[in-house]
């Protein structure tokens, strides 16, 4: 049941939350790092390619074929298909309309492999991908806001701004979706 892992994600990830907040000394592992203070009411221009798929990743399969990753070798469902050029970045518009009209859609990382397996396309998201990332956001904007008010950021001004602002489109326009 999708309900169950969602609230099950949910709940795992604040116990992490609580963990850090705890232990501040820590650095808190990838699924809680997210870009926050990358959000923008702006919609960028540009998103950037957020792995080595295609440029630092090689995947070859025992033939000896190339693949841009191991997401799109034969097992993951890709087998004998033509794969689009790998960038460092790309245009909005490249993305579907959810993720263009997303407030995260010039920071989300997302998995091309994966999008490319579920949706045939590089740049549509797999649904449960998304969610996923969207609870890492929230908590992700709640564990950085909880550690910026015990003063254990250190921050200039402007990336006092960002990280606020951030928080605050992350839990205004994800809470109530």
């Amino acid at each position: 049941n999708v309900d169950t892992l969602k609230s099950t994600f949910e709940r795992e990830l604040k116990l992490l939350v609580d963990y850090y907040l705890e232990n501040p000394g820590l650095e808190p592992c990838l699924l809680l790092n997210m870009p926050v203070e990358s959000i923008s009411k702006e919609k960028p221009a540009k998103f950037p390619k957020w792995c080595g798929c295609g440029t630092h990743i090689h995947a070859y399969d025992v033939e000896g074929n190339l693949y841009p990753c191991q997401m799109f070798m034969g097992i993951s469902g890709a087998s004998g298909a033509k794969f689009p050029e790998i960038k460092e970045s790309y245009p909005c518009t490249a993305l579907d309309k959810k993720c263009q009209n997303c407030i995260l859609s010039g920071c989300c990382p997302s998995c091309m492999g994966l999008n490319y397996y579920s949706k045939g396309n590089l740049f549509a998201q797999d649904d449960g991908f998304c969610e996923m990332k969207k609870i890492q956001f929230l908590a992700t904007s709640y564990l950085k806001y909880k550690k910026y008010k015990k003063g254990l950021l250190k921050l200039d001004e402007q990336g006092e701004f960002q990280l606020l602002n951030g928080i605050m489109l992350v839990q205004n326009h994800l809470n109530t979706h």
